[in-house]
């Protein structure tokens, strides 16, 4: 029987919007369930505003719900304080998305090691398991490089490997090719389903790419706040 990694109930998000003389209420999720199990690969996708990337923030503890509850292998992640979601977040979850968020003036080795030693792993060992990992992406000989000297493609194989690098159980990726080119977007998905698959990492990506989405196991679609059925 697969085990529930992540558990949504009920998921409401709603946005005040000052209007001249009002406040306006938008609301951009309706009601949301969902269920996610260990190693799973999981596509949601929906038109523009429809209020995917919400969601996939709302499932990874980035933001709130305005009602309704999220369960990571079972605890409620809202009464969880800032500390408790950052170590969550450090140890068990790996993010990438649209724009690569590298910071310049590392390279791409420090940019790859950087959690893992915010985690508090051994210098060497961070320093170690990030070049396994830019060379299992391509990246062996651009490990000094910092972003502004990387192409797109490669500073998102960058992030990549930024993602996997504290062995999370689940990667959150949010149009992680929407910046790139057909061929080079192509590359860079499937390196990541890859990468995801290989180490039993469950994967849960918000794009617009139904090519992409056809590699899934589960596609779940939003449309006007809801499940489309």
């Amino acid at each position: 029987m697969s085990e529930v990694i992540i558990s949504a109930r009920k998921i409401r998000k709603v946005y005040s919007i000052k209007e001249k003389s009002s406040v306006r209420e938008l609301e951009v999720l309706k009601g949301l369930d969902l269920d996610i199990n260990r190693g799973e690969a999981i596509c949601i996708m929906g038109a523009s505003g429809t209020g995917k990337s919400t969601l996939l923030h709302i499932l990874s503890s980035l933001d709130k719900p305005t009602t309704g509850e999220v369960y990571f292998l079972g605890k409620n992640i809202s009464q969880m304080n800032e500390n408790e979601l950052s170590l969550l977040r450090n140890k068990s979850m790996g993010f990438v998305f649209q724009f690569h968020h590298l910071l310049n003036e590392f390279s791409a080795l420090e940019n790859v090691m950087m959690p893992a030693l915010v985690g508090k792993l051994d210098f060497m060992k961070a320093k170690q398991k990030a070049l396994t990992l830019l060379e299992e992406l391509g990246l062996k000989e651009r490990l000094q490089h910092r972003p502004s000297q990387l192409s797109g493609g490669e500073c998102q194989r960058v992030a990549i490997a930024r993602a996997i690098i504290q062995d999370p159980l689940v990667v959150f990726a949010d149009e992680p090719t929407g910046n790139l080119d057909r061929k080079t977007g192509d590359q860079v998905q499937r390196l990541l389903f890859d990468l995801c698959r290989r180490r039993g990492v469950t994967l849960v990506a918000v794009t617009h790419d139904q090519e992409f989405a056809r590699w899934f196991g589960k596609t779940k679609v939003i449309r006007d706040g809801m499940w489309q059925q």
